[in-house]
């Protein structure tokens, strides 16, 4: 579990995850944001916050929450953001999720959403996760 004396190593993490990310060619990252973001994350009961650590320091982050579907009585686990550092990816991501999906069901969800660009879809297909939603966005100004 992330704790708050992870928020500078968050803010990097999630700073090292942005060009990753399909909104990166939309925006700039802010590490203001994103230390706020975590912290209220951190501070909710329906979130949950995750850092992989090796030898004292986070390597990789999972920020998910419990959200109720707006259209019908699902509960469902979301992913909000993600990221292992390269070079400690492998078993990492496996143990984050494993654990998301163990704090969904305590949170009487009963799925759990986590979004792939393409890189994950051969780990989602062996791990029961089935397509279920594309997004498509459009640059407004």
């Amino acid at each position: 579990m992330a704790n708050i004396g992870d928020t500078e190593r968050v803010v990097d993490l999630c700073r090292e995850a942005f060009p990753a990310s399909p909104f990166a060619q939309y925006t700039e990252f802010s590490p203001d944001m994103a230390r706020t973001q975590f912290l209220n994350h951190l501070g909710s009961r329906s979130s949950l916050c995750l850092v992989y650590d090796v030898a004292g320091e986070a390597q990789g982050l999972f920020v998910g929450a419990a959200v109720d579907y707006p259209n019908a009585p699902l509960r469902i686990g979301i992913e909000i953001v993600k990221w292992i550092s390269p070079k400690h990816r492998g078993a990492a991501w496996a143990k984050m999720v494993n654990w998301f999906e163990a704090w969904a069901v305590g949170n009487d969800c009963t799925l759990t959403n986590i979004s792939d660009d393409g890189s994950l879809t051969k780990w989602c297909d062996r791990n029961g996760y089935e397509f279920a939603e594309s997004n498509r966005v459009k640059r407004l100004f």
